[in-house]
């Protein structure tokens, strides 16, 4: 393989090295995108419920704050359940997105080790062809000089 077949295949796989980390990172940036998007949809969800709740315990009366007091203590609940779910979730999904960039990583790190080793046996390969041409061409050499010398008497 001459160096620019080489150069040309290492350069193909640095491109596609780089296409497939684009790649990885444009998932990555989806995935938090989504997970903010969700907190934010939460966050929302219960300053809505809250306000509501506010407004009714403002304008009702006596009867309908204890009934609302009696209510809003499973809705809290939930709601706390709600927020350390979707932390757990938030922070499961981030690690699951950080193992599998580095599953990535670990892949091309691979190939791009398999190519350097494919780049040495070559290079190793070339210069024993080498070594073998200028052994041939100096037993020519030497013949050449021995038939001009016998040539010559």
């Amino acid at each position: 393989m001459e160096d620019a077949e080489l150069r040309a295949l290492l350069e193909t796989n640095a491109a596609e090295t780089r296409q497939q980390f684009d790649a990885v990172a444009t998932q990555f940036a989806e995935i938090w995108r989504r997970i903010d998007a969700s907190g934010a949809e939460t966050r929302q969800y219960v300053d809505s419920r809250i306000a509501q709740a506010e407004k009714q315990i403002d304008t009702s009366a006596v009867e309908i704050r204890q009934y609302v007091d009696t209510r809003i203590a499973p809705v809290e609940m939930r709601i706390d359940t709600s927020a350390v779910e979707t932390r757990e979730y938030a922070e499961a999904l981030a690690l699951d997105a950080r193992h599998q960039f580095e599953i990535v990583a670990e892949g091309l790190q691979n190939k791009l080790e398999i190519v350097a080793e494919r780049v040495i046996d070559n290079t190793a390969s070339i210069e024993r062809l080498d070594a073998k041409i200028d052994r041939i061409f100096s037993q020519v050499d030497l013949r050449l000089t021995k038939l001009e010398a016998t040539s010559r008497r």
